[in-house]
């Protein structure tokens, strides 16, 4: 009987190690994946619609659901949350937003992810509204937790753009500092995308989105950047 016990235990023993050896040649035999960092920074300015619209907020929380899917984030990956508005770090400090998330086995699953971008843009309604919106200080904030030589990095921003600058004779002007000193220079490689952009348009210039764009899209490939996209 005791012979037979250890044989049985010996042979289940052999069993998990070769198991875990073929899942090891099966990795091996995959292409290496890079891992990725992917980022969301949230616009708290009084007037960006998706912190004051219930429906169009629901509708962008189901595009950013859609868009980090198709990433296929797995154990490794960094979510790493942002908000932006005035530039004080005191005015940033919500326990939801703001922090770095790695998925982990038992701890972070990117399974929970769709509940997670959920909860994040629920939040979004009941902070504080901000006065400014200061994209280039949001980008700065970055420095130091981007790593664009080890990681394959996304940018979401989630904003309506157009109050981070203002109209002047027909043109749209931001303030271009923080972009200029390029925070995250070395992430050309990067990917960012706007979601929201331009969703609400002033009355007295209804066509000005096309030029805010063009100016966004500079600044950021100034900042260090690569590809900016608008997401409809």
């Amino acid at each position: 009987m005791y012979r037979t016990g250890m044989k049985r235990a010996m042979a289940a023993v052999m069993g998990i190690a070769l198991g875990a050896w073929l899942a090891q040649q099966d990795l091996a035999a995959q292409p290496q994946r890079t891992q990725q960092q992917v980022v969301i920074i949230a616009d708290l300015h009084k007037d960006n619609p998706v912190r004051i619209n219930e429906q169009y907020r629901q509708r962008i929380a189901a595009r950013l659901r859609q868009e980090i899917q198709g990433l296929e984030l797995r154990y490794g990956d960094w979510l790493i949350l942002r908000t932006m508005g005035d530039a004080s770090p005191a005015r940033h400090a919500d326990s939801l937003w703001n922090r770095d998330i790695r998925f982990r086995y038992r701890q972070a699953e990117p399974a929970d992810l769709p509940g997670l971008i959920n909860a994040l843009m629920v939040r979004l309604s009941s902070l504080p509204a901000h006065e400014s919106s200061r994209p280039g200080w949001a980008l700065a904030r970055l420095k130091g937790t981007l790593d664009c030589s080890q990681y394959k990095v996304t940018i979401f921003m989630v904003t309506n753009g157009l109050q981070a600058g203002t109209v002047r004779d027909g043109a749209f002007w931001m303030p271009d500092a923080a972009f200029k000193r390029a925070p995250l220079r070395g992430c050309s490689n990067a990917q960012v995308k706007f979601l929201g952009f331009a969703a609400q348009m002033p009355e007295d210039n209804p066509n000005i989105a096309q030029a805010a764009k063009q100016l966004f899209e500079r600044l950021f490939r100034q900042a260090g950047l690569g590809r900016v996209d608008f997401v409809e």
